[in-house]
């Protein structure tokens, strides 16, 4: 979730709670604005949602928050206002309990420009970590290329992850 800092979107959004979740891994993003939202909701996800879901029963939000944690999401963003002031204490309460990031989204700023940037951050580390991957896929089969025996194969790779390797035969 540390990927929030990095959104410019999101310089104005307020993490409420669930301050122990800012580590959980993100897989995707999604917008949900339907009751049966924790049903599609999947692990490693950020979903972000209105207030308009909680316009008739506002603590509804803590009961979606336990599906949500449930699920393994790792995230929510709600955006309360027009409709309401600020999150109540109960639901604050429930995702600090879950370790839940609950975020609270700036109302002048779309959910779909959110997860526009988040999907670009996204996808850029997607891309960083492919690269570097495929340059050690690379050197790796020029030392077999090259003659190299499976020692050295095993060598390289012990340098290349900086952890011990072992070979079962």
């Amino acid at each position: 979730t540390t990927l929030f800092r990095s959104v410019p979107s999101l310089k104005d959004a307020v993490l409420v709670g669930g301050n122990v979740g800012l580590n959980n891994v993100i897989t995707k993003v999604n917008i949900m604005e339907m009751p049966e939202l924790a049903e599609w909701a999947s692990t490693g996800e950020v979903v972000m949602t209105t207030s308009n879901l909680f316009r008739e029963n506002p603590e509804q939000l803590v009961l979606l928050i336990e599906q949500l944690a449930a699920k393994g999401i790792a995230a929510l963003g709600v955006k309360p206002k027009p409709l309401f002031s600020e999150l109540s204490p109960q639901v604050i309460e429930v995702a600090n309990q879950l370790g839940l990031p609950l975020i609270e989204l700036p109302s002048n700023i779309a959910i779909t420009d959110l997860v526009h940037e988040i999907m670009e951050r996204m996808l850029a580390t997607e891309a960083k970590s492919l690269m570097i991957l495929q340059s050690r896929v690379q050197k790796l089969s020029q030392v077999l290329l090259n003659g190299g025996n499976i020692e050295r194969f095993m060598t390289h790779l012990y340098e290349m992850i900086n952890n011990p390797v072992l070979l079962i035969e």
